[in-house]
């Protein structure tokens, strides 16, 4: 008989096989003026809705129906979205490729024109690259966000030339592939990608009991990644209500997995975790490089795991996964994660000079991030910051950042430099078992 010593464990694991949904912003719906439309689900047709000031566009109040005989592509977004603006060179590709037959309609909500232009002149600072996309664009409609509800961006809405809600769906699905099939055939078959559920698992969790007044004790399971769940932040829940913390963490790799499992690791230092893998095919355990194939990976490799423990216990909640994620795991694929100090040789971040600090300017954590890019795992050359520098500097940098030359080129005049050299570091090495 289960007793609230917390001694016994009910552990669940659980696979069931669904599909993937993308990382990025959620959206918080807010109350919008004057709406006249409800929700539309695939199978509904789009009202005459107005796409009002419309930019990039010769019209700036077209009504749907001036798009009827092409096929459209709603590309709902933010400027909190990084996945969104990195894949505005993708999208706009795909309208040139289809000039004529279809029409993609960037959608951001949530932000006014102003707000946006305002935020990426912001973002240039340290993502020099960064710009708005030449498509047609409506800004700061609220009333778009109740016609097509979510909690997260990018989400994309396909709409036939019959004005017809054909998909909703992510990024993913935008391929010429797809578009060349619904403008062929007529109908086309995308993951839904409905993401409302994740409130309800906030309030439940992924688990139901079978008897409400059995209370839960402590469990664990893993699931098959569900888009409709959406992508929750690994965060605790409902430890107000019935004393205990709940901790979701939809990460769709297992590498993912392990990466948010021993994170505590580098947490100090604000660097995410290195990993690297030994004798077992990588294919598995992270995400393919072709965004077009990620939802057929998700249906083979990708997981959800949930943890429920005590409140009093929530501080241990990795240590926990970690066990979880070497017990499942090392059945299911012969796998074992953990951390050990390997020697290689780095990219080291020297202080060679004085430098002068600022009480403003650009923030040197900045260009910390934009080093870090350097780092790269797959040939074991890790960057390594020795210059014990905070605060803000004078200076930025510029042009191919790839580029070890042009970055060195710009650090020498102000102090700084970048050596290779030998340094041990925390390394989370995933290996088949029988290699321990």
């Amino acid at each position: 008989m289960f007793t609230n010593s917390y001694k016994k464990i009910v552990l669940y694991i659980i696979i069931i096989g669904t599909t993937m949904h993308s990382q990025g912003q959620v959206i918080m719906p807010k109350k919008a003026a004057n709406i006249s439309y409800a929700p539309l689900h695939v199978g509904d047709t789009l009202p005459d809705i107005i796409f009002k000031d419309l930019t990039n566009y010769p019209l700036k109040n077209p009504p749907a129906a001036h798009f009827k005989g092409k096929i459209m592509i709603l590309d709902f977004w933010s400027t909190y979205c990084s996945n969104c603006i990195e894949g505005f060179s993708k999208m706009e590709a795909l309208q040139q490729e289809f000039t004529g037959k279809m029409q993609i309609i960037l959608i951001n909500s949530i932000e006014t024109k102003e707000v946006i232009e305002t935020r990426m002149q912001k973002m240039k600072k340290y993502m020099p690259n960064v710009g708005l996309s030449a498509l047609p664009a409506v800004n700061g409609d609220a009333n778009w966000r109740f016609l097509f509800p979510h909690r997260s961006v990018p989400q994309h809405v396909w709409i036939d030339i019959k004005g017809k809600v054909v998909a909703i769906t992510d990024d993913k699905a935008a391929t010429s592939l797809n578009v060349k099939k619904l403008l062929e055939e007529g109908k086309i078959n995308l993951p839904l990608k409905d993401d409302l559920l994740n409130k309800e698992v906030k309030q439940i969790g992924l688990l139901l009991p079978v008897d409400a007044t059995l209370p839960d004790i402590y469990y664990s399971c893993f699931m098959r990644y569900s888009r409709r769940i959406g992508n929750l932040p690994s965060s605790p829940y409902d430890r107000s209500k019935d004393g205990m913390a709940s901790r979701y963490t939809f990460i769709n790799s297992i590498s993912g997995l392990y990466k948010t499992a021993f994170s505590k690791v580098n947490a100090a230092s604000g660097i995410p975790i290195r990993m690297i893998f030994e004798g077992i095919d990588v294919s598995k355990y992270q995400l393919p490089l072709d965004q077009s194939k990620v939802n057929e990976w998700g249906e083979k490799y990708g997981y959800v795991y949930e943890l429920r423990v005590p409140v009093e216990q929530e501080s241990n909640w990795q240590e926990i996964m970690q066990e979880d994620l070497n017990q499942y795991f090392g059945r299911l694929q012969r796998i074992n994660g953990r951390i050990e100090k390997r020697r290689f040789q780095s990219l080291v971040l020297i202080k060679k000079a004085n430098l002068t600090l600022k009480k403003r300017g650009m923030a040197f954590k900045r260009i910390l991030g934009q080093l870090r890019n350097l780092e790269n795992m797959s040939v074991n050359r890790p960057f390594i910051d020795e210059s014990g520098i905070t605060g803000f500097v004078d200076f930025e940098l510029k042009g191919d950042l790839s580029n070890l030359e042009n970055i060195k080129h710009q650090l020498l005049p102000n102090g700084l430099d970048i050596i290779e050299a030998e340094r041990t570091v925390d390394v989370l090495v995933i290996r088949n078992k029988n290699q321990y």
